[in-house]
């Protein structure tokens, strides 16, 4: 015989034993409609379906930008003086606009102009008095004065054409602006 015919007889011979296949058992066997197994699936349904509503609201808008206006930073009330007055009164109107604002400011800034054509030490005194007057004002009315600034310009910082009687008028005035954050 040749080495080659031995060689096949014997590969053969350890081939002729197949592999035996496992033996099941069933210990390992679960019941497929059990209670257990019921509410798992059920839960996992559940689960999937608040996924879903999770992405759908993740995807909308959180508000509508029309709608929603952010509180303003600050708001302005300007009072208004006749010719070389230092004197600052409030209307009844405007103390109801003004106080309630004061109760929670943060920070006050009081600005007094006056409608003079040309920087002049006059009119920086006139300015200034407008200012430090309302800022007497805001104290007696209990806020801190420690939040309240004040500043004064005599010529310039219109808001009006300074060449008309009205356009004037608007620009002698202190302006108080309330900043609540």
């Amino acid at each position: 015989m040749s080495k080659s015919l031995v060689l096949s007889v014997v590969i053969l011979a350890s081939c002729s034993s197949a592999p035996k296949p496992p033996v099941a058992d069933g210990s390992d066997r679960q019941a497929v409609n059990s209670l257990a197994m019921a509410e798992l699936i059920a839960l996992r349904a559940q689960l999937s379906e608040t996924q879903l509503k999770l992405r759908q609201e993740q995807s909308r808008p959180v508000m509508d930008p029309i709608v929603m206006q952010p509180a303003p930073l600050s708001q302005t009330f300007s009072f208004y003086f006749p010719t070389n007055s230092t004197k600052f009164r409030l209307s009844t109107d405007e103390s109801e606009r003004l106080l309630p604002l004061l109760a929670k400011a943060q920070r006050v800034e009081v600005r007094g102009r006056t409608d003079g054509q040309r920087p002049s030490a006059a009119d920086e005194k006139i300015a200034l008095n407008r200012a430090l007057d309302a800022q007497r004002y805001l104290i007696g009315q209990g806020v801190s004065p420690g939040i309240i600034s004040v500043n004064y310009v005599s010529a310039g910082d219109y808001v009006a054409d300074n060449i008309s009687v009205i356009g004037k008028a608007r620009n002698r005035r202190v302006d108080i602006e309330v900043f609540n954050r």
